[in-house]
């Protein structure tokens, strides 16, 4: 066999010119021809060449499968004759192909042929040779692990456990590449990119605390190449600087000297032309050296750190570590102000900046709703306002505004300002219904002008300081100067403002797809007509666009061309000198085109994981696009259902009932499941609260068939990618409507029917990996523990909260209070008045520090009945000044729920301590903030306070029908706690008309049902009563017997009121 590598044949030469010329039908045709004469020949290498060229031409065709046929027979004939290193190149290059034909496992086999014949080459080592196979086979295990890393990265999508496999195993082969080898900074590149995809990796088979092990190796190594830098940078500093003082030593005769000496050098070398290839290689050298330093410089160190400080933030929010979480998207938060800062020194890259910046502007949108979650409300604030700045005078900024403003109102709403809420939710929703109008969705005409043009809108979205805003500061003042005895004044005052002006909207123009009636409209024709209709304007300004800026480029060309007329002969004879310097580059040895190759390799590598950047953005969703008429209608949902909750909250219930519906029928336009199952069950929420149960569990029901028809279809489709995405989705909709059961349930007294339908949700939850449901699992435990607060089971709550606080789990604060004060609820139902005082006193602090309002007004409700039974009426100015307070805040905030409970406790208090004629009036304003809101929730319960206020008032013929009524409400739906306190007011008012027999039998009603909800300070108080009936109906014994029961429960719960009381009828007897 000939090896002789002449590759002067005829059809040879013509095939390579005509690839050259992109002629590649000939080009195949001449090649195989010289093949065939080569093989009859015995010329194996340039048989090679051939098949070499043949399969590049098919991959540069894009014919993948004609190019894997060419490497087999490459493969075969070096296999056969025992040419390693062509059967290598022609397996490395198969592999290629047959990844791009998505033939993965036979690629992945030829993977394992590579290691196969590296491993037998290196058993075959001869001595003599030792060091020149050891350099072959390092670098083979180059080869060998960028490979692995490439397929590795690839089959992430397919198999993960491949994925990871392969990329230790490159991992594990650079290591043993380094061991022989001096660390470089190219090295160190390597290592970073198989430590980034392994992570990747790692994080995609939910093992993030390995893939953290992997980051945090990249970060060190950043580190120390930035203190690498850092160093030669000084060093060519100072550098610089010496020669600078070295010139300035410089006399002019001796620069006169150096120039004699630099003319005789000149005259010397032109005479001598073998020395020109010396200095222009090191020229060369020294630019490569040049480009490996910028390389690894600013560009390098920023890419690279910002890519794994995104890994590290995926792996913390995986493992629902949200402390960390924070701090490190605030490191890169400030990671991509320094890039930012040098890529705006620089002019070009003006694309690379853009994308840079729209990262930059949606991490900041993240870290802001993340700050707000986590209720670091000053970093919100800054993020949030950070963010306003960049996007302020962006085109077609919307979508981003809405999402910020949106944040605002979220932000807000944790403070407790509901009205400086609204007004971001009001400014969103302006915004959207301003692009309906411009983007001419539903048939709506856009106004047109006097010349027929459309007048362009130029709304200052970002400018919140305008008259809404000022009405708003108007009615917070009103709010802070607001007397007691205004306040359902005042809330008309609120409604009218806010609540009206959006149902006003609403009425003016019709929402898509919805009728004035409220029935839907099938309008898909309507719709896709106007959509080309918009495609169409959107077109005719762009080819007026073009058509200028050719003419303005037609212009400049014309100009150019004028001043290049004399640069063209300059031209021409630099064109000469470039052709003489190829001819002598061309003459180079063989090393330097080794080293070339060595260089080819790694860009690739760079190439490759460039690629892998871009694709990894695509999988994660990360490229923004134009703000679609769909996403319109998603975000109008999105604030539809947050300006609802809002209302709500405001006390504006049909309101609230008609953005819930009209945001459920524009689901159905796009047709959002979730958008769809968010607004209905905030419906159904709504029923629940208004006391329209049966209304709220036909909505639940209507979601569980959708449930269940969605599973059906589901089963169907195996083929679906979003799978994964959808399944959590799912199990939040179960956990929300049994959650919204339960408390239904609740209401019910249906006490063991929602005990089962918590513990099989709990049971749900367990069964899931995920951490994203450790919320809900909290506010499970907390429906659990009213169930049991209800049967009088308080040690149960305690334990469980006892028990999240030894597992350290950590609760956002705002849960924690929520803990504390269905604690408060405990403690005052089994009469630990000292412990209700301090715990509530306590809760005080945490909320007001939080600035969490609501809060703040029930730990004051509960520190104000507290002092009651602990100081009695020592402490009445106290005790109304903590009440007056508690109100004022729930005023401010103005939640109308709040306001109700307190001033329940409120009246409870003022008829303890016989302040006959403020219960009358606060219950009268009470009932009628109930009467004018509907809500059937807190209707009986203060009717019975009304009553007993109206019969200490002698109006009893009234207080005995409330009473009555009460009474028979209660006894329906089962509501015990609420009867109790019914069954004692009804007691008292018989005692004031001197019905001795009817008092004494409610009396014992009451104290029958206080021991069955353990609930100690309502039997003490029934104790009392019973007492003072029984003492009437001259059962003298008996009453003291009782008024001694009640008063060791006095003593036992450390209530001096209570105790005051008794001891003074004991002395009466």
């Amino acid at each position: 066999m000939k090896t002789v590598n002449n590759l002067q044949h005829p059809s040879f030469l013509l095939g390579i010119t005509n690839l050259n010329q992109g002629n590649f039908e000939i080009a195949t045709q001449e090649l195989e021809n010289s093949y065939s004469y080569f093989q009859s020949q015995n010329m194996l290498i340039e048989s090679f060449t051939c098949l070499d060229t043949l399969g590049s031409i098919q991959e540069m065709e894009e014919d993948y499968e004609s190019s894997c046929k060419y490497y087999e027979k490459l493969i075969e004939q070096a296999k056969a004759f025992q040419f390693i290193d062509q059967e290598l190149m022609g397996r490395i290059k198969l592999s290629t192909s047959l990844i791009k034909c998505e033939c993965f496992t036979q690629s992945f086999l030829q993977h394992l042929e590579i290691m196969k014949i590296y491993e037998s080459t290196q058993n075959k080592q001869d001595q003599q040779s030792k060091q020149n196979e050891e350099n072959k086979n390092n670098k083979k295990k180059l080869d060998c692990v960028i490979e692995l890393l490439r397929f590795g990265r690839l089959s992430r999508k397919l198999e993960t456990q491949t994925s990871v496999t392969l990329l230790l195993n490159s991992f594990e082969l650079f290591s043993e590449y380094v061991k022989d080898q001096i660390i470089t900074k190219k090295l160190i590149k390597l290592q970073n990119k198989i430590c980034l995809n392994l992570a990747k990796s790692l994080r995609k088979m939910d093992l993030p605390n390995q893939a953290l092990e992997y980051l945090t190796h990249i970060k060190e190594s950043l580190l120390g190449l930035k203190i690498e830098n850092e160093k030669e940078q000084k060093t060519d500093d100072q550098n610089k600087k010496k020669e600078l003082k070295e010139n300035e030593k410089k006399s002019e005769k001796e620069k006169k000297e150096e120039k004699e000496n630099e003319n005789e050098k000149e005259k010397e070398n032109e005479n001598e032309n073998e020395n020109e290839s010396q200095p222009e290689e090191e020229a060369e050298g020294q630019e490569n050296e040049k480009k490996n330093n910028q390389l690894f410089g600013i560009e390098y160190l920023h890419q690279t750190l910002i890519a794994c400080l995104i890994e590290f933030e995926k792996n913390y929010k995986q493992l629902n570590l949200r402390d960390k979480q924070l701090s490190i998207m605030c490191e890169l938060s400030d990671c991509y102000r320094s890039y930012l800062y040098h890529f705006k020194t620089k002019k070009d890259n003006a694309n690379e900046l853009m994308t840079i910046q729209e990262n930059f502007e949606t991490l900041l949108l993240d870290l802001g709703s993340l700050a707000i979650d986590q209720f670091e409300k000053p970093l919100a604030l800054k993020v949030l306002n950070e963010l306003l700045n960049l996007i302020e005078n962006k085109k077609n900024n919307e979508q981003m505004i809405i999402q910020v403003l949106m944040s605002f109102s979220a932000l807000h709403l944790i403070d407790g300002n509901f009205i400086r809420s609204m007004a971001f939710c009001e400014k969103s929703l302006s915004i959207l219904l301003d692009l309906k109008e411009k983007l001419n969705i539903k048939g709506i005409e856009l106004k047109k002008g006097e010349n027929g043009k459309k007048n362009e809108t130029t709304n200052n979205y970002t400018n919140i300081d305008d008259k809404p805003k000022k009405k708003i500061d108007e009615l917070e003042q009103k709010i802070l100067n607001q007397d007691l005895n205004d306040d359902v004044d005042f809330f008309d005052g609120i409604i009218s403002q806010f609540g009206d002006d959006i149902k006003n909207i609403f009425q003016e123009k019709p929402l898509v797809g919805v009728k004035s009636s409220g029935q839907t409209i099938n309008n898909n024709q309507e719709k896709n007509t106007q959509i080309n209709e918009n495609k169409n304007i959107l077109q005719e300004k762009k080819e007026n666009e073009n058509e200028k800026g050719k003419q303005n480029g037609k212009e400049n060309e014309t100009e150019k061309e004028k001043k290049n007329i004399p640069k063209e002969k300059e031209k021409q004879n630099e064109n000469e000198k470039d052709k003489e310097k190829e001819k002598e580059k061309q003459n180079k040895n063989e090393k330097q085109i080794e080293n070339e190759n060595e260089n080819e390799n790694e860009k690739k590598s760079e190439i490759m994981v460039k690629k892998e950047d871009i694709q990894d953005q695509v999988e994660e969703g990360e490229e923004e696009g134009v703000y679609t008429e769909e996403e319109i209608f998603q975000d109008l949902v999105f604030v539809l259902i947050n300006t609802a909750n809002l209302n709500i909250l405001l006390g504006k219930y049909q309101t609230a009932k008609d953005l819930y519906k009209q945001a459920n029928q524009i689901t159905f336009i796009y047709n959002d499941h979730e958008a769809r199952f968010m607004s209905m069950i905030e419906l159904a929420k709504l029923y629940s609260f208004l006391g329209k149960n049966q209304k709220s569990i036909k909505i639940i029901e209507q979601l569980q068939e959708k449930e269940e028809g969605d599973d059906d279809d589901d089963d169907d489709d195996d083929d679906n990618d979003d799978e994964d995405d959808e399944q959590p989705f799912k199990t939040n909709e179960k956990i929300n409507i049994s959650l919204l059961l339960s408390k239904i349930l609740i209401d019910e007294n249906k006490i063991e029917k929602s005990k089962i339908l918590v513990n099989q949700t709990l049971g749900m939850l367990e069964n899931e990996k995920k951490s994203n449901f450790k919320t809900l699992n909290i506010k499970l435990n907390l429906v659990l523990a009213e169930l049991y607060i209800s049967e009088g089971n308080y040690s149960y709550f305690v334990k469980k909260y006892e028990q999240i606080l030894l597992q350290k789990i950590p609760l956002p604060k705002e849960l924690s209070i929520q803990f504390e004060l269905k604690i408060c609820e405990i403690y005052l139902r089994m009469g630990n008045i000292n412990e209700l005082f301090s715990l509530s006193a306590k809760c005080c602090e945490e909320s007001d520090q939080m600035n969490y309002p609501k809060s703040t007004a029930l730990s004051y409700m509960y520190t104000g009945y507290s002092l009651l039974f602990k100081n009695g009426m020592e402490a009445a100015k106290l005790i109304h000044d903590v009440f007056g307070n508690a109100l004022t805040i729930a005023n401010q905030i103005g939640d109308i729920n709040t306001i109700i409970e307190i001033s329940c406790k409120y009246i409870e208090v003022l008829l303890l301590m016989k302040e006959r004629k403020l219960a009358e009036d606060l219950s009268y304003k009470t009932f009628n903030i109930v009467n004018e809101f509907g809500i059937k929730k807190w209707g009986d319960y203060i009717a019975v306070l009304f009553a007993h206020s109206y019969s200490l008032n002698f109006r009893f013929l009234t207080a005995r029908r409330m009473l009555n009524a009460s009474i028979r409400a209660f006894k329906k739906i089962h509501n015990n706690s609420n009867l109790l306190i019914a069954y004692i007011n009804y007691g008292a008012a018989s005692c004031i008309i001197e019905d001795w027999v009817t008092a004494s039998h409610y009396f014992q009603l009451s104290i029958d049902l206080s021991k069955k909800l353990n609930h100690r300070i309502y039997e003490c108080e029934s104790l009392i009563g019973y007492s003072k009936a029984l003492k009437n109906l001259k059962q003298f014994n008996k009453s003291k017997e009782i008024l001694n029961n009640a008063l060791e429960i006095g003593k036992e719960i450390n209530s001096l009121f209570l105790t005051n009381i008794i001891n003074y009828k004991l002395s009466k007897l």
